[in-house]
């Protein structure tokens, strides 16, 4: 089982400082390539949240764990769990998961990405209100597929598609806005 952590420190100014952030797969669903995935927090051995949901991914996916405080109504803490295989082909599911002021944790948002080299991709990136292109109260979702062909020694770009869609945090969920193309 793949097991990932990050440790808040236990500095007076860090946001939740000292509190122990864990993921690992619980379940396989090898029909659907599948993964279940469980996320945590905890402070002092005690568990303080704790979500479970499925995600692209097989068990030889590597975990990816980000933390991040945003400036979000109701929200302790931002995780991305993100599990993935470097290789071509493989698809991964990147999880936002909202950790709320009344303990719920819960996933709000799954981007996904994939490519295979020379011959396509298509990738999913949150934007989340601090960062650069940040909107506050929202997360931003950009999305980019293109198709290329092999010609000569260099591979052309076929094809493009891009796609911004606007989601909105109401306190409580994650609401879609609207969507650019």
């Amino acid at each position: 089982m793949a097991l990932a952590s990050i440790q808040t420190p236990d500095e007076e100014y860090t946001p939740n400082r000292g509190v122990l952030y864990l993921t690992g797969v619980s379940a396989f669903n090898e029909a659907k390539h599948e993964i279940s995935v469980q996320v945590r927090a905890a402070l002092n051995g005690k568990e303080l949240a704790k979500s479970e949901f499925s995600t692209t991914g097989d068990l030889s996916y590597y975990p990816d764990f980000e933390l991040r405080f945003e400036p979000l109504k109701n929200v302790k803490a931002v995780l991305f769990v993100n599990y993935y295989y470097p290789a071509c082909g493989y698809a991964s599911g990147n999880n936002l998961v909202f950790w709320l002021e009344d303990n719920q944790m819960i996933r709000v948002l799954e981007t996904s990405s994939i490519s295979e080299a020379g011959i396509f991709y298509d990738s999913e990136d949150a934007i989340l209100p601090s960062e650069r292109g940040g909107i506050g109260d929202h997360v931003l979702v950009i999305k980019d597929q293109s198709s290329f062909e092999e010609k000569g020694d260099d591979y052309v770009r076929t094809e493009q598609t891009y796609r911004i869609t606007l989601y909105k945090w109401t306190g409580g969920k994650l609401v879609k806005e609207k969507e650019l193309k």
